[in-house]
């Protein structure tokens, strides 16, 4: 079921990867078909091996192509295809994953017809517990994206298949989450006439309360675009839900006005029904920004709800240690600030972090020319991971029109350890070492370099801020341009210190 809501600014798309892209269109089937002939025919011998480790192997190897292929559509089309089915088969679930969003991001109009079939290959070929588990979290992140685009009917689909890798990753926690996904859709389908009838409405009488509270649902339950379901919420007939969205658009700034409006939400979540995931999230966003300024008994009931919301709401995950430490350290306020480093054109502190657990995996980023000569960072935003998936920090700069920010992020199971600043009158340039996430945090020992961004002088010695532990935030001063960029970075991170280890490429 597709319900278009052009007034709303609502796309249709199964797969939605950015509102403007320069994705290319999907090669002819007869492109891809040769260039699939052509690969098997390359690989014919790594083909033939048996066995789970093969597979990976050849998987890798393929992933590999993938990046270097530039000139040839259908053939990165065919790698990166290739590689998820077989990473799946190999028990290597991150990198199906990687190729599998390799796909999405390189090609336009990948329409269910041909995205589908593909991740039912996947979901099938992955057996292992922990594969299954990453791409059942993964189909989870692909039937939100649906649902958003108003494709109710592939959400519905996907979650099939989610139910079959839930089953095989033997965590009766996601696959309750899955089951509950699965009502949640039902419910949106049942609520689409009601929706469409609305906006109609809306567009005659814009004040009308019950019109309002219908759309204030859609946008805020279904969509997830709260802040203008809010506005909508706030004028409609639904009491409960109008009382809580006037405490949140009031804009709360104590702890005890932001715990107030986490109760609203709380409080307001039907005990099923397509409504109760969103609220109880939205709840788990509020309660988590008030607990670490909370005391008493009021800092216990909010630690004690996002203990509850975190098993109501997410799924089993291979970084729950992980997520659990940053959120304890987030509470206990024992996050450390790291020194910032990079230029001294400072004017105005900024600080990025978000409410829940998160850790720094990359950034976006543009680089300009500073008064016709050396390079300096344009455009900074960092990319976080979170147990909800990718999540985009605060945006710094200026992102000219027409130019396109390019991305470093980490390859999946690593994240931010620290970075090299190169630094002068502003942010020069700087380089990423990931490291792998290890239980609780980082694995210093296992790490490997970004390639350098912006300015870097050869053989100078730059200075590093990060000692390798996970990274939640990033803070530092904006330059005096009217861009207002970063000029200099520092990381927050929690953890123990750990002992250093010598860096490998």
């Amino acid at each position: 079921m597709r319900l278009s809501l052009a007034a709303f600014g609502v796309g249709c798309l199964f797969v939605v990867v950015a509102a403007a892209d320069d994705r290319v269109k999907v090669p002819p089937a007869a492109d891809i078909e040769a260039s699939a002939k052509l690969v098997r025919s390359l690989f014919k011998d790594d083909y033939a091996k048996p066995g789970p480790k093969a597979k990976a192997a050849l998987a890798e190897k393929l992933f590999k192509q993938a990046d270097e292929t530039r000139d040839d559509n259908a053939a990165l089309f065919v790698l990166l295809r290739e590689t998820a089915e077989l990473a799946a088969a190999g028990g290597e679930a991150d990198l199906a994953v990687r190729a599998l969003d390799g796909l999405r991001a390189k090609f336009a109009g990948l329409a269910a017809d041909q995205f589908e079939p593909l991740l039912k290959a996947v979901a099938a070929k992955a057996a292992a517990p922990e594969a299954s588990l990453a791409l059942t979290n993964y189909l989870l992140r692909v039937v939100d994206e649906a649902v958003a685009a108003d494709d109710l009917d592939g959400a519905a689909r996907v979650l099939k298949l989610a139910d079959g890798t839930a089953a095989r990753s033997k965590s009766l926690r996601t696959a309750a989450v899955v089951a509950a996904r699965v009502k949640e859709v039902e419910g949106f389908k049942a609520d689409a006439p009601a929706v469409a009838a609305a906006v109609a409405t809306l567009a005659k009488k814009p004040d009308d309360p019950d019109a309002n509270a219908a759309v204030g649902r859609y946008l805020c339950f279904q969509k997830g675009e709260w802040d203008k379901g809010l506005l909508h919420l706030a004028k409609g007939s639904d009491a409960p839900l109008r009382d809580a969205a006037k405490k949140e658009t009031a804009g709360p700034a104590t702890a005890a006005d932001i715990l107030a409006v986490a109760d609203a939400w709380f409080l307001t979540a039907p005990a099923a029904g397509p409504t109760r995931r969103p609220l109880l999230a939205r709840a788990q966003t509020y309660y988590a920004k008030a607990s670490p300024d909370l005391s008493g008994l009021n800092r216990t009931k909010a630690d004690k709800r996002l203990e509850e919301l975190e098993k109501l709401i997410d799924g089993k995950s291979q970084y729950d240690d992980l997520w659990a430490a940053v959120r304890a350290a987030v509470r206990a306020k024992s996050q450390e600030s790291l020194a910032p480093l990079g230029g001294f054109f400072t004017t105005k502190e900024y600080a990025d972090q978000p409410a829940d657990a998160a850790v720094l995996i990359g950034f976006n980023y543009t680089t300009r020319q500073h008064n016709n000569s050396h390079l300096v960072m344009g455009f900074l935003q960092p990319i976080y991971l979170t147990p909800k998936g990718e999540k985009l920090g605060a945006a710094y700069g200026k992102l000219a029109v027409g130019v396109k920010a390019q991305t470093v992020k980490a390859k999946p199971g690593y994240a931010v350890g620290s970075l090299m600043i190169k630094g002068g009158g502003l942010l020069e340039g700087f380089l990423i070492t990931f490291m792998k996430i290890d239980g609780k945090g980082l694995k210093p020992a296992d790490n490997y370099d970004s390639p350098w961004m912006g300015r870097e002088e050869a053989g100078h010695r730059h200075a590093v801020v990060g000692d390798g532990r996970p990274v939640i935030g990033i803070h530092g001063k904006r330059n005096n341009e009217a861009d207002a960029g970063i000029c200099n970075i520092g990381l927050v991170v929690v953890g123990t210190k750990p002992t250093p280890a010598p860096k490998k490429n």
